[in-house]
């Protein structure tokens, strides 16, 4: 987030309800089953009835860590990450040698 300038807001309280973990679901990739959606599935939401701005606002690393690890990673551990990163790595520098291999022969 902080990579592209945006800032990421966390409530105090759930504000929504993730209903969508199963094999019907839009958008998520994960099953009923796995630790993102017993970690964040089917909580219980509240109101907000006033809203308080904050004085401060400041971009923790810890933070934005467990958001990229959440949204991009889906809760998998440290070497799966690595390897997943090492792997696209690898696979887009293959990519460049062989483009550039291309051009070179032509």
């Amino acid at each position: 987030m902080y990579k592209y300038d945006w800032l990421d807001i966390m409530p105090n309280i759930n504000l929504v309800t993730n209903i969508g973990y199963d094999s019907e679901a839009t958008n998520n990739v994960v099953t009923s089953d796995s630790k993102t959606a017993q970690k964040f599935g089917n909580l219980p939401r509240y109101e907000i009835n006033e809203i308080n701005h904050p004085t401060l606002v400041e971009i923790t690393l810890d933070n934005e860590l467990k958001q990229l690890k959440h949204r991009i990673f889906q809760d998998k551990n440290v070497i799966t990450i690595y390897f997943l990163v090492y792997f696209n790595l690898l696979n887009k520098i293959y990519n460049r040698l062989r483009k550039l291999y291309h051009f070179i022969t032509k």
